[in-house]
């Protein structure tokens, strides 16, 4: 059996640790946060532009789908955004981006993550904030 000098284990060790991480680069807190969310019904009183139903759908890669359904005349209008997110501590970065009429928009609203609910804030159309409260359904997320 011939011995190993120290550079060589320290690579070998190196190697083997490197392989351990997640392929996809993305944090553990972001990979754990994974999951199907389900908004919340936002009850009376609530700011002009808010959500009535929908879903926010995490992945461990770190992908974001959010589809929500607003009222719209006698009916409801479903709204859907893809992008992608990161969890640091309590906050969510959520980067949405929306493709309308050949433009792109990118939606940034604040976000936390406090156990297994996930809440978004942003202005309302008209006065006032809205806010959307998600519970998580299933962590299980292809």
């Amino acid at each position: 059996m011939r011995l190993r000098t120290l550079p060589t284990v320290m690579m070998l060790a190196a190697l083997t640790l490197s392989g351990c991480r997640d392929p996809t680069g993305v944090g553990g807190a972001t990979s754990a946060a994974a999951g199907i969310y389900v908004l919340q019904p936002p009850g009376e009183n609530v700011a002009y532009g808010t959500p009535e139903s929908g879903t926010m759908r995490l992945t461990r890669s770190g992908n974001a789908t959010r589809d929500v359904q607003y009222r719209a005349g006698t009916g409801m209008r479903s709204y859907v955004l893809k992008g992608t997110f990161r969890v640091e501590g309590q906050t969510v970065a959520l980067r949405l981006i929306e493709q309308t009429d050949g433009a792109t928009y990118e939606w940034t609203p604040a976000a936390t993550l406090d156990g297994s609910t996930l809440t978004l804030r942003y202005p309302g159309p008209a006065d006032g904030e809205i806010i959307e409260t998600y519970h998580r359904l299933s962590s299980i997320v292809p």
